[in-house]
């Protein structure tokens, strides 16, 4: 089945509910649910031979082209150390390597390690957490960053300084190289039984080229669905090209990883140190409440509870301020959050973007190190409070893999905080579809809803997840992805 304009019925699956067990197709649109194949002698019948039927998924936090882009660089994943990284990287014959995750080594990554391995070659590394990078002595000499970065002879760079080196190792690109990076994380993502991306473009250390790219994707009719949130303060980029939506990841504060997120206490592994806020509360206001008065919805990123304090009480008198009822204000990670941050959230509907991933290859080492007995990324708590989440990978931190987002939000170290099968499954449906006030257009079996299915190959309510695989990729009634 490749798709046309003629009706297609899918039967011979299982849904969640189970009360879906049949569902016409016509012009990329279900026309028909719980119809009987026979009635429609002219029809084509696909039988899914009792596998799964989902709506298609939904990643409402990646970063789709940037990181698309960046697999052009050496994977140092797998180093456990940093003479090992640098190795990696050293004996590539590139000069940039990404993904390097010194949190869990014990030690930092630093110029020391470049310099030991290849001296007189400028290397550069971009962390997992896309949040700091380290170049060795020899780009430092070359690319000398301005004294006011506060780059020191380590050649860490975090903050604005490592915005300020991405911009040089960005470089400029092609149209038809930003094309040929999306069409292969396009691939992955309907692999994955991804068929829709939010995606957090641009902004500072990058410009404003790949967002202007991806528009031309969010308005496009073919291929991923795409909803582009740009990232940037600068209003008047979105509102001169008739959006509605502006931010993304735009930087309240850093990592856990990199102690760099803003806590109200101190770092458990290293006294005295709570990270720091990027933003003052009286220039975010600013910013929020233009944003609000011209009906744009905002996204931040916020990952310390100092941070999540913050925008939760920015947009708590931003809501007050205008009546605002269902803005679905965003903040993304959430990872920390004080009781008092909750209620705010929950009371002026904001809307919340998790990554389940994290706690889950985090919560039990990185997270425990640095914070202690803090609890994070309180999901149950959340839900239990009316607070709506949707699911992200937060690609190119995790590759997009809604079924590991799904494993993970259900099998988390911290029982007290799992949700169950039909949640996990939402945080990447029905509840990731309102993010984009998409509800009954994407992420339901509905008629008239758009026909994306992710066809599995087992019930995640009753099977392990982490053995269930996608069969199949449906795309507005077209087949994009089949094994």
């Amino acid at each position: 089945m490749k798709g046309g304009s003629g009706l297609v019925i899918f039967e011979g699956f299982e849904t969640l509910d189970g009360e879906v067990y049949s569902i016409g197709v016509s012009g990329g649109r279900i026309a028909l649910v719980n119809c009987n194949s026979a009635d429609y002698p002219g029809a084509e019948v696909v039988d899914l031979g009792g596998r799964f039927l989902s709506p298609g998924f939904i990643d409402v936090h990646t970063h789709f082209l940037h990181c698309a882009l960046e697999r052009e660089y050496v994977d140092l994943s797998a180093a456990s150390g940093a003479v090992e990284a640098a190795e990696i990287l050293a004996s590539s014959g590139s000069r940039i390597g990404r993904d390097y995750d010194d949190s869990m080594w014990g030690e930092r990554l630093s110029s020391a390690a470049f310099d030991l391995v290849r001296p007189s070659v400028p290397l550069f590394a971009i962390s997992r957490d896309r949040h700091s990078a380290v170049a060795s002595s020899e780009a430092l000499r070359m690319i000398a960053p301005p004294a006011k970065l506060g780059v020191g002879k380590d050649g860490v760079f975090t903050g604005a300084a490592y915005l300020w080196l991405l911009t040089r190792l960005s470089g400029s690109r092609s149209d038809s190289e930003r094309e040929d990076a999306f069409r292969r994380i396009e691939a992955a993502a309907f692999k994955a039984g991804v068929t829709t991306v939010h995606a957090l473009e641009g902004g500072a250390g990058w410009g404003m080229e790949d967002a202007e790219f991806m528009l031309s994707k969010e308005r496009s009719e073919t291929g991923i669905g795409v909803v582009l949130y740009p990232q940037t303060t600068d209003l008047s980029w979105a509102l001169e090209r008739g959006m509605k939506r502006i931010g993304g990841c735009i930087l309240l504060d850093g990592t856990i990883g990199g102690r760099t997120a803003a806590l109200c206490s101190d770092y458990s592994d290293r006294p005295g140190e709570r990270g720091r806020l990027y933003f003052s509360r009286r220039a975010l206001l600013s910013f929020v409440d233009r944003a609000v008065r011209r009906g744009m919805q905002t996204a931040f990123h916020a990952i310390g509870d100092a941070a999540v304090d913050l925008i939760a009480s920015v947009y708590d008198e931003v809501s007050k301020r205008h009546g605002l009822s269902d803005a679905r204000l965003r903040i993304e990670h959430c990872e920390l959050m004080s009781e008092g941050a909750a209620e705010k959230i929950a009371g002026n509907g904001v809307f919340v973007s998790v990554q389940p991933a994290f706690p889950f290859l985090w919560e039990d080492g990185l997270y425990r190190r640095r914070l202690g007995n803090r609890r994070t990324n309180a999901y149950r708590t959340m839900k239990n409070a009316g607070i709506v989440l949707g699911g992200g990978s937060d690609f190119g931190v995790t590759d997009i893999c809604p079924l590991f987002g799904i494993n993970a939000a259900m099998n988390r170290p911290c029982i007290g905080e799992r949700l169950g099968a039909a949640e996990s499954i939402g945080l990447f449906t029905g509840d990731a579809a309102r993010f984009s006030f998409g509800e009954g257009e994407i992420g339901c079996l509905s008629v008239g809803a758009s026909a994306d299915f992710a066809v599995l190959s087992g019930n995640p309510a009753r099977e392990p997840v982490d053995g269930i695989k996608v069969a199949m990729t449906i795309k507005r009634g077209v087949t994009v992805y089949e094994a």
